[in-house]
Protein backbone atom coordinates (compact mmCIF):
# COMPACT_ATOMS: atom_id res chain seq x y z
CA UNK A 1 0.00 0.00 0.00
CA UNK A 2 1.65 3.47 -1.03
CA UNK A 3 0.92 6.49 1.00
CA UNK A 4 0.80 9.22 -2.01
CA UNK A 5 -1.65 6.64 -3.47
CA UNK A 6 -3.81 6.51 0.18
CA UNK A 7 -3.67 10.19 0.65
CA UNK A 8 -5.06 11.01 -2.94
CA UNK A 9 -7.76 8.50 -2.86
CA UNK A 10 -8.19 10.10 0.96
CA UNK A 11 -8.57 13.71 -0.42
CA UNK A 12 -11.30 12.38 -2.95
CA UNK A 13 -13.03 10.18 -0.30
CA UNK A 14 -13.01 13.17 2.08
CA UNK A 15 -14.27 15.58 -0.63
CA UNK A 16 -17.18 13.45 -1.54
CA UNK A 17 -18.29 12.92 2.07
CA UNK A 18 -18.08 16.68 2.66
CA UNK A 19 -20.07 17.72 -0.91
CA UNK A 20 -23.36 17.29 1.68
CA UNK A 21 -24.54 15.32 -1.78
CA UNK A 22 -24.88 11.69 0.64
CA UNK A 23 -27.61 10.47 1.13
CA UNK A 24 -28.91 7.21 3.45
CA UNK A 25 -28.65 5.12 0.64
CA UNK A 26 -25.03 5.53 0.07
CA UNK A 27 -24.29 4.34 3.95
CA UNK A 28 -23.16 0.80 2.76
CA UNK A 29 -20.77 2.37 0.20
CA UNK A 30 -19.32 4.63 2.23
CA UNK A 31 -18.96 2.24 5.32
CA UNK A 32 -17.48 -0.17 2.13
CA UNK A 33 -14.96 2.22 1.55
CA UNK A 34 -13.55 3.05 5.45
CA UNK A 35 -13.63 -0.53 5.69
CA UNK A 36 -11.10 -0.39 3.31
CA UNK A 37 -9.15 2.23 4.55
CA UNK A 38 -9.07 0.54 8.42
CA UNK A 39 -8.24 -3.00 6.71
CA UNK A 40 -6.18 -5.27 7.68
CA UNK A 41 -6.29 -3.29 11.53
CA UNK A 42 -7.55 -0.13 12.71
CA UNK A 43 -3.86 0.69 13.97
CA UNK A 44 -2.95 1.34 9.81
CA UNK A 45 -4.37 4.94 11.19
CA UNK A 46 -1.57 5.51 13.14
CA UNK A 47 1.19 5.38 10.63
CA UNK A 48 3.45 8.51 10.58
CA UNK A 49 3.03 8.51 6.59
CA UNK A 50 -0.87 9.01 6.90
CA UNK A 51 -2.15 9.91 10.15
CA UNK A 52 -3.17 13.56 9.12
CA UNK A 53 -5.32 11.71 6.32
CA UNK A 54 -7.35 9.34 8.26
CA UNK A 55 -7.99 12.39 10.63
CA UNK A 56 -9.51 14.53 8.33
CA UNK A 57 -11.18 11.27 6.75
CA UNK A 58 -12.85 9.97 9.79
CA UNK A 59 -13.88 14.22 10.96
CA UNK A 60 -15.50 13.86 7.74
CA UNK A 61 -17.37 10.67 8.06
CA UNK A 62 -18.08 12.09 11.57
CA UNK A 63 -20.31 14.70 9.83
CA UNK A 64 -21.90 12.05 7.65
CA UNK A 65 -22.84 10.04 10.75
CA UNK A 66 -24.69 13.19 11.54
CA UNK A 67 -26.60 13.44 8.78
CA UNK A 68 -27.92 10.47 9.26
CA UNK A 69 -26.07 8.22 6.30
CA UNK A 70 -24.79 5.16 8.81
CA UNK A 71 -26.94 2.76 10.48
CA UNK A 72 -26.83 1.78 13.84
CA UNK A 73 -23.95 -1.02 13.25
CA UNK A 74 -21.53 1.07 11.21
CA UNK A 75 -22.32 3.73 13.39
CA UNK A 76 -20.79 1.26 16.43
CA UNK A 77 -17.93 0.39 14.30
CA UNK A 78 -17.49 4.08 13.21
CA UNK A 79 -16.87 5.15 17.03
CA UNK A 80 -13.92 2.38 16.99
CA UNK A 81 -12.31 3.22 14.18
CA UNK A 82 -12.58 7.32 15.39
CA UNK A 83 -10.78 6.22 18.42
CA UNK A 84 -7.83 5.08 16.29
CA UNK A 85 -7.84 8.04 13.90
CA UNK A 86 -8.50 10.35 16.14
CA UNK A 87 -8.13 10.17 19.62
CA UNK A 88 -4.78 7.94 19.50
CA UNK A 89 -3.62 9.88 16.61
CA UNK A 90 -3.44 13.13 18.77
CA UNK A 91 -1.23 11.33 21.63
CA UNK A 92 1.56 11.52 18.92
CA UNK A 93 2.59 15.05 18.94
CA UNK A 94 4.32 17.39 20.74
CA UNK A 95 2.00 19.83 22.20
CA UNK A 96 1.89 19.14 25.91
CA UNK A 97 -1.66 20.94 25.94
CA UNK A 98 -2.95 18.77 23.06
CA UNK A 99 -1.81 15.62 24.96
CA UNK A 100 -3.06 16.28 27.60
CA UNK A 101 -6.48 17.30 25.99
CA UNK A 102 -6.49 13.89 24.52
CA UNK A 103 -5.58 11.89 27.88
CA UNK A 104 -8.79 13.38 29.34
CA UNK A 105 -10.88 12.19 26.59
CA UNK A 106 -9.65 9.02 26.46
CA UNK A 107 -9.54 9.20 30.20
CA UNK A 108 -13.80 10.14 29.79
CA UNK A 109 -14.22 7.38 26.91
CA UNK A 110 -12.84 4.63 29.00
CA UNK A 111 -15.01 6.24 32.38
CA UNK A 112 -17.87 5.91 29.63
CA UNK A 113 -17.09 2.32 28.48
CA UNK A 114 -19.89 -0.40 29.69
CA UNK A 115 -18.23 -2.85 31.75
CA UNK A 116 -16.63 -5.62 31.10
CA UNK A 117 -18.56 -9.22 31.28
CA UNK A 118 -17.08 -12.41 29.81
CA UNK A 119 -18.70 -13.86 27.09
CA UNK A 120 -21.10 -16.93 28.47
CA UNK A 121 -19.91 -20.07 28.18
CA UNK A 122 -22.54 -23.10 27.21
CA UNK A 123 -21.56 -24.43 30.77
CA UNK A 124 -22.34 -21.06 33.02
CA UNK A 125 -25.63 -20.64 30.48
CA UNK A 126 -26.93 -23.65 31.42
CA UNK A 127 -25.85 -23.33 34.93
CA UNK A 128 -27.82 -20.04 34.69
CA UNK A 129 -30.61 -21.65 32.95
CA UNK A 130 -31.30 -24.49 35.68
CA UNK A 131 -30.73 -21.56 38.56
CA UNK A 132 -33.89 -19.78 36.83
CA UNK A 133 -35.73 -23.40 36.73
CA UNK A 134 -35.16 -23.62 40.32
CA UNK A 135 -35.86 -20.33 40.86
CA UNK A 136 -39.39 -19.28 39.64
CA UNK A 137 -41.16 -15.71 40.05
CA UNK A 138 -37.41 -13.86 40.23
CA UNK A 139 -38.31 -11.91 36.70
CA UNK A 140 -35.87 -14.20 34.56
CA UNK A 141 -35.99 -14.13 31.15
CA UNK A 142 -33.08 -12.61 30.30
CA UNK A 143 -33.33 -10.97 26.78
CA UNK A 144 -30.44 -8.43 27.86
CA UNK A 145 -27.17 -7.83 26.39
CA UNK A 146 -24.34 -9.86 28.20
CA UNK A 147 -22.27 -7.52 27.18
CA UNK A 148 -23.09 -4.59 28.11
CA UNK A 149 -24.68 -2.44 31.10
CA UNK A 150 -27.58 -0.25 31.26
CA UNK A 151 -26.09 2.70 32.80
CA UNK A 152 -23.62 3.42 29.53
CA UNK A 153 -22.52 6.23 27.24
CA UNK A 154 -24.02 5.01 23.42
CA UNK A 155 -21.35 5.11 20.39
CA UNK A 156 -22.80 7.89 18.98
CA UNK A 157 -22.94 9.92 21.96
CA UNK A 158 -19.02 9.42 22.59
CA UNK A 159 -18.50 10.46 18.39
CA UNK A 160 -21.01 13.40 19.11
CA UNK A 161 -18.97 14.59 21.82
CA UNK A 162 -15.69 14.33 19.75
CA UNK A 163 -17.28 15.91 16.34
CA UNK A 164 -17.59 19.11 18.66
CA UNK A 165 -14.57 19.25 19.81
CA UNK A 166 -13.54 19.67 16.36
CA UNK A 167 -15.93 22.28 15.74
Amino acid sequence: RNPKKFKRACALATEVMASGSLERRHGKAVFACLLAAMSPSPKKANDPATRFEYKTLFIAALQLQHDGVFNVKHKAQLAVWVFYAHLVNDLFTDDAFTFAKTLKAIQVTVANAPAYRRAPTEESFNKEKDEQEIEPGTGGGGGGDLTTSDATVSPEETTQRLASENQ
